[in-house]
């Protein structure tokens, strides 16, 4: 029996949870080591800064690339949403692959106005860019 393919609300709302858990945690760690997360430019405005950028760019990398390969095929949001991750052969994927998923193809499905993620709403199986281009779909568990 072939799952069903997850679409853009769901997987929307499961990233929403998924990048408060990382801003959370990241807040946190980054407080603890004594980093300046933000700080007001010229303008006023508040700003994250390049090195709490850089940190949590990578942290959130591999939460995504770890939880997604690892048995449970799904980030916290995903979980909670009842999704999972997987190959166009219903399998696990690899480390390597979700994070290829998580950082060339999210920046290519972001690209121009966001129209890889926006795809997950238009096309038959509910596939970005970035699924498209890894071969991997987001289905219900």
């Amino acid at each position: 029996m072939e799952n069903k393919h997850a679409g853009f609300w769901v997987r929307f709302l499961a990233y929403i949870i998924d990048s408060l858990i990382v801003g959370f945690v990241m807040g946190i760690l980054l407080t603890i080591m004594g980093v300046t997360v933000t700080t007001v430019n010229a303008h006023g405005m508040t700003q994250v800064t390049d090195i709490a950028n850089a940190y949590i760019t990578v942290v959130g990398w591999l939460y995504w690339s770890i939880t997604q390969s690892s048995s449970w095929q799904a980030t916290i949001g995903k979980k909670v949403m009842g999704l999972k991750l997987v190959n166009e052969d219903g399998t696990r994927v690899s480390f390597l692959k979700a994070l290829g998923r998580s950082t060339v193809g999210y920046l290519i499905s972001a690209i121009v106005l966001c129209i890889g993620f926006i795809s997950i709403g238009v096309t038959e199986k509910k596939v970005g860019f970035h699924d498209m281009i890894f071969k991997t779909y987001v289905v219900y568990e």
